[in-house]
C-alpha cells in the first residue's frame, strides 16, 4: 500500500483518537496519495496532516454540506481521482456526517474502500474489564431531559433483552452514548436518579490521551469518582457514558428470569394514581416522573413512559 499507487475511489480512513502513533502505515499512505482530503473541520484536518509532514488540501464536509457539494465530490471520484474521508478523530461515518458521502458514492457505484483503525467506542470497551457479549452505540445523547429519559429507557430495554439471551455467566450487555463535557455532570445526575441497582455505569474519556479516564461499576460509585476529579479532567474532551447489565449465577438459577427491578403491582398502581393526580393539576411530564420516582421508588424512565402514554391516550 505504501509503495503502490492509490486506486481511484473514496477511501474512508480511520485516524488517531488521541495518540498520533496509532495511525497505521496504510492510513498514512492513503492520506499522502489522495488527491484531496475531506474532513469535518479543515483546521483539525490540516493540523493532522502537518503533524504527519504532509502538504495536502483539506476540504470541508460536515453536517451542513449541501447535496450539491456531495454531488461535486461524486463527480470528482467518477472522473478517476481519489479522495480520502476522515473525521475529527477515529473512524468516519460513526456519529459524524461522513456516512452521507459514503452513501452518495455507493449510489453512484464509485469504489469505496475502508482503512480500519482507531475507534473511541471499541477502544474504551476493550479496557472496561467487562466481558461484553453485546453492545449498542446510540450516538450523542439529546439535550432535553425528557429526551434523555426516553433514550435511557431504550438503553435499559436493550440491556435487559440482551442479558436474557446471554449464554454464560459473566457476560455483559451495554448501551453507550457520547456526551459533551458541558452536559456530563447534569446527565450523570439524571442517570443516577433513574437507574436501579441492577444496572452498572461505564464512564470513559480521552482514551489514549493524557487525561484518559475509565470508570466502571455501581452507578453511585462511578458518579462519586467523577465528582472527585478536578475541573481539568471534567472539562476536557467528549465523554463515553454507558449502562450495562451482567448475567450472574443467581439469574442462571432462576431460569433466566430478568433481574431488572420491577415494582410490585401495588407500588406501581399507587405511582400511576399519583402521577395521574399530578397531571390533572397541570404538572409537566418530566417533573411528574421525577416526583413520583422519588416518592414511590419506581423506575423513573418507566413511570415517565407511562405518563407519556397516558397523555397520548387522552
Amino acid at each position: 500500500m505504501s509503495t503502490s499507487k492509490l486506486i481511484p475511489g473514496l477511501w474512508v480512513v480511520a485516524t488517531p483518537i488521541g495518540n498520533l502513533s496509532d495511525l497505521s502505515e496504510r492510513a498514512r499512505a492513503a492520506l499522502s496519495q489522495a488527491d484531496a482530503i475531506l474532513c469535518e473541520d479543515t483546521r483539525r484536518g490540516q493540523a493532522l496532516l502537518s503533524s504527519l509532514g504532509l502538504s495536502k488540501r483539506c476540504e470541508r464536509l460536515d453536517e451542513h454540506s449541501s447535496q450539491k457539494t456531495l454531488e461535486k465530490y461524486v463527480e470528482v471520484l467518477a472522473s478517476g481521482r481519489s479522495l480520502a474521508l476522515i473525521t475529527d478523530a477515529g473512524t468516519p461515518g460513526i456519529s459524524d456526517p461522513g456516512g452521507r458521502m459514503v452513501a452518495a458514492a455507493r449510489q453512484a457505484q464509485v469504489s469505496v474502500q475502508a482503512i480500519a483503525g482507531p475507534s473511541a467506542i471499541t477502544a474504551a470497551l476493550s479496557i472496561s474489564g467487562l466481558e461484553i457479549s453485546r453492545f449498542s452505540f446510540l450516538g450523542f445523547l439529546p439535550r432535553k431531559e425528557s429526551a434523555i429519559l426516553e433514550a435511557l429507557q431504550g438503553g435499559i430495554r436493550f440491556t435487559d433483552d440482551s442479558v436474557q439471551e446471554a449464554d454464560s455467566v459473566g457476560r455483559s450487555a451495554m448501551a453507550l452514548w457520547f456526551e459533551s463535557p458541558e452536559r456530563i455532570e447534569e446527565t450523570l445526575g439524571i442517570f443516577q436518579q433513574t437507574l436501579d441497582t441492577s444496572m452498572g455505569l461505564f464512564l470513559a474519556k480521552e482514551v489514549t490521551k493524557v487525561f484518559e479516564r475509565v470508570w466502571v461499576g455501581p452507578v453511585r460509585s462511578v458518579v462519586k469518582e467523577f465528582h472527585g476529579q478536578d475541573d481539568a479532567v471534567k472539562g476536557k474532551g467528549e465523554w463515553i457514558i454507558g449502562i450495562y447489565k451482567t448475567l450472574n449465577r443467581e439469574k442462571i438459577s432462576k431460569s433466566n428470569i430478568s433481574e431488572t427491578h420491577v415494582p410490585t403491582l401495588t407500588s406501581m398502581q399507587a405511582a400511576e394514581i399519583a402521577a395521574q393526580i399530578l397531571l390533572d393539576l397541570g404538572t409537566g411530564t418530566t417533573e411528574a416522573a421525577k416526583q413520583i420516582s422519588q416518592r414511590f421508588g419506581v423506575n423513573r424512565a418507566e413511570i415517565y413512559s407511562w405518563i407519556v402514554k397516558r397523555k397520548n391516550e387522552n
